[in-house]
């Protein structure tokens, strides 16, 4: 019984010896090449720390320096939605954003459904700010001209010509208040792909797409394409630690708000011409990991631009609330300041969950980054029953309903403009931006409990 185990013990220390030179053999030599590509996914306007210390752009700079130190053929990519989602994003209307990305040492970045929210004049302006360019092959105006710098970017990295296909998300037109992105074409990107990919045929060795399309839609690409190796994505939101194989391509996610850095590793074989070798994993911006000091007194700069008292106490949560919780809340609001029967906001318009403690204007900004305005309309009961069905959207509490009877109904004007009430008619529109009707709501003597 001893000498098998013995004889096991040695066959498996072999095979480990064996694996590992194997893998050693593969990359490492003059043959084989080191890249490594550090991406982020939904910055959401998360320059700064998060609540618990964590994350920041300043992290990712030092994390970004520090890799390039260790290998020079090293790139940082944007995988979009990066200049929406907290106060410094929306008083900035992004442009912060894209100037402290500039200092981080971004390489290339992807256009997002969020960056067309305040329009193509906008992402222009994106795009003069950016010291790095913005991708995107599927996004033309109605002449044929692309509205990113490039549909891709070839990065030579060493003897590796690496080139990165951009990919905008073409739902961005039922994402976006259409008047925002009129005469803008979003294609569905397999056209866009397949003629970035002709293109790149003699200028690149190995070929990477950077998507703002969701895990799904990444997952159902790789069925229709050949000869992509690696997709970098976002949209989702969602953590994908290490690389998620589908049909022989790589998919990766880093999560939102640069909480995960993002890092994929491959070794390329200058004479067999071909990868060897991918490894990837997420790298949590822990609050131990050192600030760049260039980076945080910039992001310091542009928050001294900001309104007065954004860290103020405005009441405090005794627990969490999440966003089921502050849906049915915030269309409640709504439905007071309007005086309506009912009211009602989207899934994707409550943006945040809200910790227990202090809660500030900075968190209102981050639960509700958009200036949408309040709105009211009418609608037929039958028409309304309809809507109250709908999973994506939070309903305040209301009147029972009759088929015939007309209500009033509260909501923003973004969903209106997306045509998002079938059946709804008389609309009208405030100047209230929902946003400082829930600060003005939640304002209270300093200490007191939120009333959510």
């Amino acid at each position: 019984m001893k000498k098998v185990s013995l004889t096991a013990l040695l066959h498996g220390l072999l095979l480990s010896f064996l694996g590992a030179s194997l893998f050693s053999s593969c990359t490492s030599g003059p043959d084989v090449e080191h890249l490594t590509i550090l991406f982020t996914g939904d910055l959401e306007g998360h320059a700064a720390t998060r609540r618990d210390g964590s994350g920041g752009l300043a992290r990712i700079a030092a994390l970004k320096k520090q890799t390039l130190a260790e290998n020079p053929r090293t790139i940082l990519l944007d995988a979009g939605d990066a200049v929406v989602g907290t106060a410094l994003a929306t008083e900035s209307r992004g442009e912060a954003l894209v100037r402290l990305m500039n200092r981080a040492g971004y390489d290339a970045a992807l256009l997002g459904n969020h960056e067309f929210d305040l329009g193509p004049e906008q992402v222009a302006r994106y795009r003069e700010l950016a010291s790095f360019p913005y991708l995107a092959a599927n996004v033309q105006d109605e002449s044929g001209r692309l509205k990113a710098d490039a549909a891709f970017q070839v990065f030579p990295l060493g003897r590796v010509r690496l080139g990165v296909i951009g990919v905008a998300n073409p739902n961005t037109v039922h994402l976006v208040n259409p008047e925002k992105i009129r005469g803008l074409i979003f294609s569905p990107p397999e056209l866009a792909i397949r003629q970035a990919q002709d293109a790149l045929a003699d200028q690149a060795d190995v070929v990477i797409l950077l998507t703002h399309l969701g895990l799904g839609e990444d997952s159902r690409l790789t069925r229709r394409l050949e000869g992509i190796g690696l997709i970098l994505g976002g949209h989702s939101q969602v953590e994908i630690h290490g690389l998620r194989i589908k049909d022989g391509v790589r998919i990766m996610h880093a999560g939102d708000s640069g909480e995960y850095l993002g890092r994929v590793d491959l070794y390329y074989d200058v004479n067999k011409k071909k990868v060897v070798k991918w490894k990837g994993k997420l790298i949590r911006v822990k609050a131990g990991i050192p600030e760049d000091p260039d980076l945080k007194a910039a992001l310091e700069k542009e928050e001294r631009t900001l309104p007065a008292g954004l860290d103020r106490e405005l009441c405090r949560l005794w627990w969490g609330k999440d966003r089921e919780d502050l849906g049915p809340w915030v269309a409640g609001v709504i439905q007071e300041r309007l005086g309506t029967d009912f009211g009602v906001i989207n899934t994707g318009g409550v943006r945040k969950d809200l910790p227990a403690g202090p809660i500030t204007p900075e968190d209102i900004y981050e639960l509700m980054p958009f200036n949408d305005r309040l709105t009211r309309f009418e609608i037929k009961g039958r028409d309304l029953e309809q809507l109250l069905r709908a999973r994506h959207l939070y309903f305040s509490a209301g009147p029972r309903l009759r088929q015939d009877q007309t209500y009033s109904v509260g909501s923003v004007d973004f969903l209106l403009k997306i045509h998002e009430f079938p059946g709804s008619r008389n609309p009208s529109f405030s100047d209230l931006i929902l946003r400082q009707a829930l600060i003005e709501t939640l304002t209270l003597p300093k200490g007191d409990r939120c009333k959510i």
